[in-house]
């Protein structure tokens, strides 16, 4: 990476790797993430290769290193998962709003503040749609030009 910097973590999940770039960056540590890019292609390219890393201030290491290691001993293990009653995701109980629609975990209420869909599937039927339409136009059309065809040839 760049001179002065420490690799301290390295996970195939991005998402992991910003919230201990966001850890560290709360607690005063500068921290930069890269090769994020290569995480979906795990599989394709060995995992060393594909891991998003995260480096600190060589300066910083060690105090970096025992935030990541107190960080990290959190027991989750009496915690539980429930069904979001909007949109029926799976959230940890330990959340106030479902992650994927914003509704309020209690009362499955949507977040006043929202104000895209709930559903990014509604574009997708959309689009499903027009594209269902636009395959039975070329089909009737392939077999208008079948039927054409034919009949000019059998004059």
């Amino acid at each position: 990476m760049k001179n002065g910097y420490i690799k301290i973590y390295t996970t195939l999940n991005t998402a992991e790797a910003h919230l201990i770039g966001f850890l560290f960056e709360n607690n005063g540590i500068e921290s930069i993430i890269d090769n994020e890019d290569m995480t979906p292609l795990f599989g394709m390219i060995s995992a060393k290769d594909a891991g998003a890393r995260v480096w600190v201030r060589a300066e910083q290491y060690q105090k970096a290193s025992a935030l990541l290691s107190e960080s990290s001993s959190i027991d989750l293990s009496n915690k539980k998962m429930v069904r979001c009653k909007r949109c029926g995701e799976m959230v940890c109980d330990i959340f106030e709003y479902c992650w994927s629609c914003m509704a309020d975990m209690k009362s499955g209420e949507p977040d006043p503040d929202r104000t895209e869909p709930i559903n990014g599937d509604a574009g997708r039927s959309e689009w499903f749609s027009v594209l269902l339409y636009a395959s039975l136009a070329v089909a009737l059309l392939g077999v208008l030009i079948y039927l054409a065809y034919q009949w000019f040839h059998s004059v």
